[in-house]
């Protein structure tokens, strides 16, 4: 992603993936009920069980993976889209970095392959943003947030491949409306 003088992010370009990755997405789609867990016990439970789906899925398809464009930084590929909802894989080559973006009321990122360090902003002043958390995510790990509707500053990171891999990601809406930010 890179950012315009809107301060839009803008995309490399994406592809559609086309069906083969339909049961994935189907996968996916099931983030959606983690919204519905009152307690942290059942959010802990649901999105383990759902990262054990998804890396059971991930695993039979490794070689269509591999056959997905990839450009320079990284590609996305739309997998799937239904009632609004987003489902994006991203291939991505080692040392890529995104630039500080958030993302729609819904999030969920899940690492097919690869190690990818987050560095997780708050927000300070219009788009200014101070660093408040750091990960490190590897294959099979997940995580998911759940923002304010309409607005596209929910989540705001960074993500940089240490490694090369893919990344799945489902959204509530259009993740390219997404806004850029700087420190």
């Amino acid at each position: 992603m890179k950012a315009d003088s809107n301060s839009k992010p803008q995309f490399q370009q994406t592809f559609q993936a086309g069906t083969q990755f339909q049961s994935l997405f189907e996968t996916l789609l099931e983030a959606r009920k983690l919204q519905e867990c009152s307690t942290i016990d059942q959010k802990q439970q649901a999105e383990s069980n759902l990262a054990a789906k998804l890396t059971a899925k991930t695993s039979l398809i490794t070689g269509q993976l591999e056959e997905l464009v990839c450009h320079p930084e990284y590609s996305r590929h739309v997998i799937g889209i239904r009632d609004g909802w987003t489902g994006i894989i991203c291939r991505w080559q080692r040392g890529s970095l995104s630039p500080i973006h958030g993302h729609p009321a819904f999030t969920f990122y899940h690492v097919i392959g690869g190690l990818f360090a987050m560095d997780i902003y708050q927000r300070t002043v219009g788009k200014r943003v101070k660093p408040e958390d750091h990960r490190l995510l590897a294959a099979g790990d997940s995580f998911w947030e759940n923002g304010k509707e309409g607005q596209y500053d929910n989540l705001i990171h960074r993500v940089w491949a240490k490694s090369g891999g893919f990344t799945l990601h489902l959204f509530s809406e259009d993740p390219a409306k997404g806004e850029c930010f700087y420190v």
